[in-house]
């Protein structure tokens, strides 16, 4: 006798529908070729056989990897030709089979996740038999145990062949991609995912703003050194600054410039993510925790940073202001700007010193405006067109490699490239040792 808990194999479906003497009904989202192709030979034994079959036509299914398109048609070609109702439940996610009196519940797999269990040691199905069957075949095909009609909870609509034909002309405009490449995909975005690390905003001496016309043309060597049309700020006097930062329960005291927390990005990046030619970087997602954990601390570190320098930028902008009145004042004397040009009565030293410090700090504070870390990370999943780049996936292995990757961690990782093993991808003796 068949155990209780089984394998729901085609094998085992395809023997129950052949072996159906009496009646027999199928319901799942849809089948394999296999399976289509057996209960399109059981339609010839219409009407001695009682037979219902309930299926979801939602192109979402196939690519799903629920089934397989051929097998949509075979089953309506095959009922078209006997004149078979067949039955339609959107959205059902589960496989039924009745044969006579034995009944399979079984779980539908996926493809692209895994083959289906042919074995049953990996049960995902389960054999039922007496009133289990009878409360299921009323349910399903809407027929009590005296033969009566009753209503049915599923499979109420007919599948006509408008409908099936629209689902094909879905799948065929977008087809389903391709089962093997898709359970390798998934293998893959739960290992690896590309990594981008936004860093901007820190870098406070390399900013720059629009010098305004009334600055043009200058003697001043430290001016010049500054411009070219654009002008920076003065903070190379200002050096590294003590901070104090915590994350978690750690508590770290940090001498920091800007240099410091370029070097800090790039170390960050060198120790938890790899680069990939043209690709960009990528990250194992083992690392992610590490990976997400050194950033709150690279903002943390860029906020007391910029908390410290805050303190230190107003003898800062006074040596802006004093560099431009320095410049500019006997200028604007001689030739004041407009606005000062127009008065009838002109404008005093004061005023022009005042004009002249109101845009030298307007300029200081576009560029050295302190709004906080602006730092960002954009995971990209691995694309299923890059499973299919051979030379992507060597260099993908080989980067894991250089990068201290365990060989053992390397084999789960490329396990399930067979398709591109066979052709030496995935050799994994090859790479560095």
């Amino acid at each position: 006798m068949t155990q209780t808990f089984t394998g729901a194999s085609d094998d085992h479906i395809i023997d129950l529908i052949r072996f159906a003497e009496q009646r027999l009904i199928v319901a799942a989202p849809a089948f394999s070729i296999a399976v289509a192709d057996a209960l399109a030979e059981r339609m010839s034994d219409l009407p001695d056989l009682s037979l219902t079959v309930i299926l979801d036509a939602d192109p979402e299914v196939y690519r799903m990897g629920y089934g397989e398109v051929a097998a949509l048609e075979r089953i309506r070609a095959a009922a078209a030709k006997e004149s078979f109702r067949l039955q339609e439940q959107a959205g059902i996610r589960i496989g039924l089979v009745i044969s006579d009196e034995c009944t399979l519940i079984y779980a539908p797999l996926s493809s692209n996740i895994e083959a289906g269990s042919t074995s049953d040691a990996k049960p995902n199905g389960i054999y039922l038999d007496g009133a289990v069957t009878e409360m299921l075949t009323e349910k399903t095909a809407g027929v009590d145990a005296q033969g009566q009609p009753v209503k049915a909870e599923i499979g109420n609509d007919s599948l006509s062949a408008a409908r099936v034909a629209a689902t094909q002309q879905d799948l065929t405009e977008t087809p389903p991609l391709p089962v093997d490449l898709t359970r390798k995909l998934n293998v893959f975005i739960t290992r690896v995912q590309y990594v981008e690390l936004k860093a901007k905003g820190y870098q406070i001496s390399r900013r720059r703003a629009e010098l305004p016309k009334d600055f043009f043309g200058m003697d001043s060597d430290d001016l010049k050194e500054r411009i070219t049309g654009r002008i920076g700020t003065p903070l190379e006097g200002i050096g590294k600054l003590d901070v104090e930062i915590t994350i978690g329960e750690k508590t770290e005291k940090l001498n920091v410039d800007e240099k410091f927390l370029q070097k800090e990005r790039g170390e960050i990046e060198k120790a938890l993510t790899h680069v990939m030619a043209k690709r960009g970087r990528v990250i194992l997602r083992k690392d992610r925790a590490s990976f997400d954990y050194q950033i709150d601390r690279f903002k943390a570190i860029i906020a007391a940073y910029q908390e410290a320098l805050a303190s230190r930028l107003e003898d800062a902008r006074e040596q802006f202001r004093m560099s431009f009145v320095d410049e500019f004042l006997e200028r604007w004397r001689a030739n004041p700007p407009a606005r000062f040009a127009r008065r009838i009565e002109g404008a005093t030293e004061d005023e022009l010193r005042a004009g002249i410090i109101s845009e030298a700090d307007k300029l200081f504070d576009r560029i050295v405006k302190l709004d906080g870390p602006d730092v960002t990370i954009v995971y990209k999943d691995i694309a299923i067109e890059d499973l299919k780049d051979e030379s992507f996936m060597t260099a993908l292995r080989d980067v894991m490699a250089r990068g201290g990757m365990k060989k053992e961690d390397l084999a789960k990782l490329f396990e399930q490239g067979e398709a591109a093993a066979s052709q030496g991808s995935f050799n994994l003796d090859s790479g560095p040792k």
